[in-house]
């Protein structure tokens, strides 16, 4: 899959996915949602006050309840002609089962998804962090049964860019699913919990590698506080340290330098200002 390797695109990247950052903050302390930097997002601003050097995409994530707050009354003051939230609520092209906040103007396309009949552009994801269970094997449980569902979410694009013949024949499988049965078992899945105390907070969004967890303590969020990121002031959990030792061990160590590579890949973008960039891969 292209990666964007050169330093000038991923600068360039770097400063549209600020403006999103930017803008989401705004809304969100505006009507009084809870959010966090995310995943590399949140590692760049404890290790690097801002982006991890080689980093090209941008993470934040809510509780489900502060979530469908931003659904519900966030995203209406939005500045509609520069922004658009997406999810399967305002997109029915839209695959997965998380939002985006997006920037008009622009195009991101990922590898393989061309012909994915849904609005792209430059974006930040915005997870979800669902209640789970105190007992490990039903949490195991729900990773591998949301794990499927996005399996079935993916096989538009599996079916066509794995480079294996099994692979690609086993999302033609799954694309028999539809996308609605499998947004529909996803969210049977993840509600399992809905409104308990457990605990426990479940990342169910994206896969994991297997020695990262996917499960945190719900104290890690209890709480959350101001960190500067690229000159701004962001949200992030108080409980950063056990989150990111949880995901990343030893997370103030550098990755050897054939590993500083970006995590998403693009075959196209177009920059608000005009300008281009395409893979040579």
């Amino acid at each position: 899959m292209a990666k964007i390797l050169h330093e000038e695109p991923t600068k360039k990247l770097q400063e549209e996915i600020l403006d999103l950052l930017v803008e989401f903050d705004r809304v969100c302390r505006k009507n009084h949602i809870e959010y966090s930097l995310a995943c590399g997002t949140l590692l760049g601003a404890v290790r690097h006050h801002g982006f991890i050097p080689w980093d090209n995409d941008a993470d934040v994530e809510l509780t489900r309840e502060e979530y469908e707050k931003f659904v519900r009354i966030g995203q209406d003051d939005l500045q509609k002609d520069r922004f658009f939230f997406q999810d399967s609520s305002t997109d029915p092209g839209y695959k997965w089962p998380y939002g985006k906040l997006r920037k008009k103007n622009t195009h991101y396309v990922r590898p393989g998804q061309s012909d994915i009949k849904q609005q792209d552009g430059i974006c930040i994801d915005v997870f979800i962090l669902d209640p789970t269970s105190d007992a490990a094997p039903i949490r195991w449980l729900q990773y591998w049964g949301t794990w499927l569902c996005r399996k079935v979410l993916y096989s538009a694009v599996g079916m066509h860019s794995m480079k294996h013949f099994w692979d690609r024949w086993g999302f033609r499988l799954l694309h028999h699913i539809s996308d609605h049965t499998a947004q529909k078992w996803f969210q049977q899945i993840v509600h399992w919990y809905r409104g308990g105390k457990t605990g426990w907070l479940g990342f169910f969004d994206t896969s994991c590698h297997p020695r990262y967890s996917f499960a945190f303590r719900a104290s890690w969020y209890a709480e959350r506080m101001d960190a500067v990121f690229e000159g701004h002031t962001f949200r992030i959990p108080a409980g950063y340290d056990a989150i990111l030792r949880n995901k990343y061990q030893d997370y103030m160590v550098l990755p050897p330098v054939e590993k500083r590579v970006g995590s998403s890949g693009a075959e196209y973008i177009l920059f608000s200002d005009g300008t281009e960039y395409r893979s040579n891969s």
